[in-house]
């Protein structure tokens, strides 16, 4: 599995994953970005660091991202742009992860920034399909609160 980006609380929760479900976590993030000390002492072996997203996501089965600059860190969007330009997960990040390799995103995602549209939107990633699944959750619980109160739905797709 692959992590590409800020070693946010995200990050810190996959590494978190790599220990309880003993799997590698290979983690590409920019200097000055790396996740906090302590949990990287915690994962010991479970964790790789690679200098690139293309060599972090060599023979992946998972690619995983997040948005570069979290709630609370707007102000620093420009300076993470460029701190992160390299490290956008693209059709060539896919390409040197398994055949049959995954992609998902810790969602809202900003296509153009650290996903391409053409991954996101494309068969492998599960990113749209978390997205259908909430939908048709929230529209089946609406659904479910008309019929209950005899309200009449006005969706158009019931």
């Amino acid at each position: 599995m692959t992590w590409i980006g800020d070693g946010n609380n995200m990050c810190h929760s996959y590494m978190h994953a790599a220990m309880l479900l003993d799997f590698n976590l290979n983690i590409a993030c920019p200097t000055g970005y790396h996740p906090l000390p302590e949990y990287v002492k915690a994962a010991g072996e479970r964790v790789r660091f690679f200098n690139t997203a293309l060599e972090a996501a060599k023979n992946a089965d998972l690619c995983v991202t997040d948005v570069w600059a979290s709630m609370g860190q707007e102000e620093e969007q420009k300076q993470r742009e460029i701190a992160f330009k390299d490290y956008q997960i693209n059709a060539g990040v896919m390409n040197a992860a398994h055949n049959d390799a995954l992609f998902m995103h810790c969602l809202p995602a900003h296509r153009g920034e650290e996903v391409t549209a053409e991954v996101i939107d494309g068969p492998q990633s599960l990113s749209s399909l978390r997205l259908k699944t909430a939908c048709m959750r929230k529209k089946h619980y609406w659904n479910f609160s008309c019929a209950k109160n005899n309200v009449k739905s006005t969706s158009s797709d019931d």
